[in-house]
């Protein structure tokens, strides 16, 4: 199987708007076909939105290698539809090639990665809640690997680190992003012949991007993002919460309890959804060895509290991993 074969009928408008009917804005993007390849996709990013796009390899998020040298992605990257015919043409330089965004110049892109035992959106969500910053409803898109890209607009510029958190990049001044419909090379679950998984975009409108918060674009540029807000201090920081087994054994230290119990019960949500059960087992294991005295108790429906609290909290992005893992065993 080629990437062309794999290239089907373009979806349709009304077909996307239900799949978005709960959002008040929905991007119907032009999937790739045989014929045209990637060039619809790439006209509609430059007709409907202010981005700056390049053509990636094929099956590929890195630059295309017809570019050669370019000195930098904000320089390459055009909205010029000449450009884009030059690139994407039916007689340009590839027409299957992948879709980049270029950041910086006003827009920032969360990159969250869960894989080898690092989960980038529980490290988001513990950060978000241990910072009281919320990250806006935004547009989302899913990698073929699995991951989340959050989009932003800014109204500054910003460092692009990586591992501003745990399994969290950052993609803004200097940097680039493979978008929809891009597709990679993803080896099946079953061990049998690769399946080309797209970029597919969640939620939202890449026209209509929310502003990053102050406070998040803030963090970013101060010390990635590790810091507590609004007074007061933590024994821990949101990526340094000890292994489960360890505060199965030794539970929590006075002054760690209220946001030990709940980040706990975001771990617990996010690796063992939707088993409440266990959830709330384990969390009992630990309660029953965390410092407790007369004067100062810690009740067992406090730590309910929490798990209720850390549920909601981890549900969205739950059901939807189940969902896209549900999507990858249906590949053929």
């Amino acid at each position: 199987m080629t990437p062309e074969d794999n290239f089907g009928a373009p979806v349709e408008c009304a077909e996307v708007e239900k799949q978005h009917e709960q959002f008040h804005q929905f991007d119907c993007i032009p999937e790739p076909t045989a014929e045209q390849g990637f060039l619809d996709a790439a006209l509609w990013y430059v007709e409907n939105t202010n981005l700056r796009i390049m053509p990636l390899g094929r099956l590929d998020n890195r630059p295309h290698a017809g570019l050669g040298v370019f000195g930098s992605f904000e320089r390459v990257g055009s909205r010029d539809p000449r450009q884009i015919f030059e690139w994407w043409g039916r007689n340009g330089m590839d027409p299957f090639a992948n879709i980049g965004i270029v950041a910086g110049q006003g827009v920032l892109v969360l990159d969250i990665d869960v894989k080898n035992g690092v989960d980038g959106v529980r490290s988001l969500m513990e950060w978000s809640d241990l910072n009281g910053i919320e990250v806006p409803d935004s547009c989302r898109v899913r990698s073929s690997s699995g991951g989340l890209h959050v989009y932003l607009r800014v109204d500054e510029s910003s460092p692009s680190p990586v591992g501003w958190l745990p399994g969290v990049d950052v993609r803004a001044d200097g940097a680039m992003i493979a978008a929809p419909p891009s597709r990679r090379r993803v080896r099946g679950l079953r061990g049998d012949e690769p399946a080309f998984v797209p970029y597919r975009l969640m939620t939202g409108a890449f026209s209509n991007l929310p502003t990053a918060p102050d406070a998040l674009v803030a963090a970013i540029r101060r010390d990635g993002g590790r810091f507590r807000t609004g007074g007061g201090s933590s024994s821990q920081s949101a990526s340094s919460l000890p292994p489960t087994a360890d505060l199965v054994r030794d539970g929590f230290r006075m002054g760690e309890r209220d946001d030990g119990f709940y980040r706990l019960a975001c771990r617990l949500w996010s690796d063992h959804w939707p088993y409440g059960e266990h959830v709330v087992n384990k969390l009992r294991e630990v309660w029953s060895n965390t410092d407790m005295t007369p004067a100062d108790p810690y009740p067992w429906p406090l730590v309910e509290q929490k798990i209720e609290r850390a549920r909601q909290f981890i549900e969205p992005e739950a059901r939807a991993r189940q969902a896209w893992a549900g999507s990858l065993r249906r590949q053929p």
